[in-house]
Order: C-alpha cells, then sequence, then structure tokens
C-alpha cells in the first residue's frame, strides 16, 4: 500500500484512464473488418489447435513465430469450441499493443508529458486505432515492439536488442529500423562486456524463440516464408498510395513491378530511392552520434532527432518501395507522435494519419461515405504523404545542427590525423 500512494496521481489517473479505455473499446469492437485478414487468423489458430507450434509452418502460414505464439495463446484462452466465433476479440491483442506507447511514458516517468495531455492525441486518433479496431490487422505489434526497443535503447541496451528480436520475429518489416537501433545502442554501450551481454542475451530469445519449429523440422520452411517475402506482391503498389501512384501512367495497383524503366526494373528503382533516401534522412543522426562517442555529451535533442528519423525511414520504406501494402504506414504514425511530443508540433503527425485513415478507409469502406471525391483520390492520398515526407527531412537539416556537427567531426579528424603524423 506504501508503494501504491508512493506513485504520482498523474500516474494513477492515466493508468486507470488506459484500463478503461481498452475495456471500453474490446466491449464495442466492430464486427466489421478486413475479412480476407481475420479469416486467416482464424484458420490458423485452428491449424495451431490441430497441428501443433511447430509444424505451423506445414501449412499456409506466412508470419513469423512472434505471431504463432500469440495465436496460441488465444487459444489458450478461449477454448477449442470458440475460436472460430470469437475470432473478432482477437483485436484485443493488438489493441493491447496500441497502448504501448502510453504505457512507456508512465513507466519512464514522463510526468510533464501526461499531465499536458498529449498521449489523447494517440488515444482517440482514429487513424492510429482503425487498423487495430476496425481492420482486424497486427502492425501496431512490431511497430510498437520496435518503438519500445529504440525508445529504451538510451537506458537499457540488452533489453532494447531483446525487444527488436521480438519486433523481428512479429513481422520481419521491422528490420528497417534496425540502422536507428544500431546507432541508438552504439552511443549507449561503451564496454565490450556491455556489447557481448546485449547480443549474447538477444541470441538466447531468437533460439527459445525457435525451438518448436527446430524440433519439429520447420526451420527450412520458415525460412522460404521470409526470403518470399519482398516477392509475395509483385507489383508496383500492393494498395499503398505512395511515389507509384504519383508517377506511374498506368495503375500502380496492377502494373508489375518488373516492368522495365530503361534500364532498371520499378522494383530495382524504388529499392535503390530507398536506399538513398534512407542515408540522406539517417546522414545527421549518424554525425552527431559519433560526436557523442568524441565528446561524450548527448544533446537534449537527440532523441528527437531519432524519433523523426526513424518516422522518416518508415515512410520512405512505404513511399518509394514496390509491392508496399497500405498499412505498412503504421509505424509512421507512433514514430512522428513521440517526435511530435518532443518538438511540441503535431503538424506532421497530423498529416500523416489523415493520409493513413484515408488509404485504409478507401479499401475498407466501414464508413460507407462517397469515396470517389477528391480526398480519396490515389494522387491526394499520396501527395500528402510526400509532403510529409519532404517536410520531415527539411526539418532534419534545419534544426538539428548539421553544419555545426560536421564542422565538430572534420576538426576533431583532423586533429587526431595531426597527432598520428
Amino acid at each position: 500500500m506504501t508503494f501504491y500512494k508512493n506513485i504520482p496521481s498523474i500516474y494513477k489517473k492515466v493508468s486507470l484512464e488506459l484500463f478503461l479505455f481498452f475495456v471500453l473499446i474490446v466491449l464495442l469492437l466492430p464486427s466489421h473488418s478486413f475479412r480476407f485478414d481475420t479469416e486467416y487468423w482464424k484458420q490458423w489458430a485452428l491449424s495451431i489447435q490441430n497441428e501443433g507450434v511447430g509444424n505451423i509452418y506445414n501449412t499456409d502460414v506466412n508470419y513469423p513465430p512472434v505471431m504463432i505464439y500469440l495465436l496460441y495463446l488465444y487459444d489458450l484462452v478461449q477454448g477449442p469450441e470458440k475460436i472460430a466465433e470469437n475470432i473478432n476479440y482477437f483485436k484485443a491483442v493488438p489493441l493491447l499493443f496500441d497502448l504501448l506507447p502510453i504505457l512507456l511514458l508512465i513507466i519512464f516517468r514522463k510526468a510533464y508529458d501526461l499531465q499536458r495531455g498529449y498521449y489523447i492525441f494517440l488515444l482517440f486518433n482514429i487513424a492510429y486505432l482503425f487498423n487495430s479496431v476496425v481492420w482486424g490487422q497486427v502492425d501496431s505489434i512490431h511497430s510498437n515492439l520496435a518503438l519500445t526497443a529504440i525508445f529504451i535503447s538510451f537506458r537499457y541496451p540488452v533489453a532494447s536488442l531483446t525487444v527488436f528480436i521480438l519486433a523481428l520475429n512479429m513481422k520481419f518489416a521491422a528490420i528497417i529500423f534496425l540502422p536507428i537501433l544500431i546507432i541508438c545502442l552504439f552511443s549507449k554501450i561503451n564496454s565490450v562486456k556491455t556489447l557481448a551481454k546485449t547480443i549474447l542475451v538477444a541470441l538466447v530469445v531468437q533460439i527459445l524463440l525457435l525451438i518448436p519449429f527446430f524440433l519439429a523440422d520447420t526451420l527450412d520452411d520458415l525460412w522460404i516464408i521470409i526470403t518470399k517475402a519482398t516477392s509475395s506482391f509483385p507489383i508496383a503498389s500492393a494498395s499503398a498510395y505512395n511515389f507509384w501512384h504519383l508517377v506511374l501512367k498506368t495503375d500502380a495497383g496492377i502494373t508489375s513491378d518488373e516492368e522495365m524503366f530503361y534500364l532498371w526494373s520499378y522494383k530495382t528503382i524504388g529499392l535503390s530511392l530507398f536506399f538513398i533516401m534512407s542515408t540522406l534522412a539517417l546522414f545527421p543522426l549518424i554525425v552527431k552520434t559519433i560526436n557523442i562517442t568524441i565528446t561524450k555529451v548527448r544533446p537534449k535533442s537527440f532523441q528527437e532527432l531519432v524519433f523523426l528519423s526513424s518516422g522518416m525511414i518508415a515512410i520512405i520504406f512505404i513511399f518509394f518501395n514496390t509491392q508496399m501494402h497500405e498499412r505498412y504506414a503504421h509505424p509512421v504514425l507512433i514514430f512522428l507522435f513521440f517526435y511530435s511530443i518532443y518538438r511540441k508540433n503535431f503538424i506532421l503527425y497530423i498529416l500523416a494519419s489523415f493520409a493513413y485513415l484515408l488509404n485504409l478507409e478507401k479499401l475498407l469502406h466501414f464508413y460507407n461515405i462517397p469515396y470517389h471525391t477528391l480526398i480519396f483520390d490515389t494522387k491526394f492520398i499520396a501527395s500528402i504523404y510526400l509532403i510529409v515526407l519532404v517536410g520531415g527531412i527539411v526539418s532534419i537539416y534545419r534544426n538539428y545542427g548539421i553544419k555545426k556537427d560536421l564542422s565538430f567531426l572534420i576538426l576533431s579528424i583532423g586533429k587526431k590525423l595531426k597527432r598520428v603524423n
């Protein structure tokens, strides 16, 4: 009781609000969903029931292990007779992860941000909750695990890499955040012992996740799923309204990404643009991180830059690559939300949320409104994403002292070279 009394009232208040919010949403879950996806969850849950976890990759399952374990737990809670009947309540699982960013603010005692009520911008963001609560998809899980891994990397490198392993094992698309996680860990880890411990614990967790599939001799099937992930939908855009909807004269949703533009296929062009733009987005963060290792001082703006850079990597990923689904923009919202809290500027977050909601709703037709209007035009939605991308990149280079950081780094390198000579 003494421990509870010592907890500041703001944390108690927000925790209670989260609990009541979760219960209310679960009680009011819409039965509407993207049936193609929820039918998969149902069939996979039944397959786990019949085949067991280890043999699940002998079926048509195409998700990594963490999804399998979540469906297995859902099986245990529901019982074999209720799995199909209550599959809609599986939405509660990604909804729990939707609340994770606010829990991070509570756990790490971000009282100021909670008192200002910034979490309301996430909790009542229809675009943010739409994926889990209406569509019935699970993108919030790997997205928020990746966010958590980066968020705690500033203090707990071992736990950080472990959480990131879980994100990768939920959806391999989380790999796009690995460079940023490495940058964050590089700025924190200052001994070989800590580095070895961080890698070792992550390896142990990865091995534990794979044991059932190793025992069932289905690891090869899992590897095939991972390696084929980049060729599942060989079209310019699998319903993400992005760069390809802006530049192609044909319908990006039916145009093969193997079509050629001079010497390069659309797929190659998309990947090239992704890597080029990612390098552009990460360059100031890399320079600042190197300077941190030299000075042993981390500026207050570092975390803010990390979240903005993460949001830009997420939007660059879905904007330029081919085969992108609309849901892949989910991490953009989460990272831009945290950036907005630090920056006290929510413009990019609001614009990204608007584009994301329009993209999802144009496909799902949940609200049953006119969809042949300007705001649902694919080029209009793609243009909003482009504005967010350009605005984010400009902010990275304008607000975080890249010229000063570069000058300091060049000067430091010059001094070291003089000492060597």
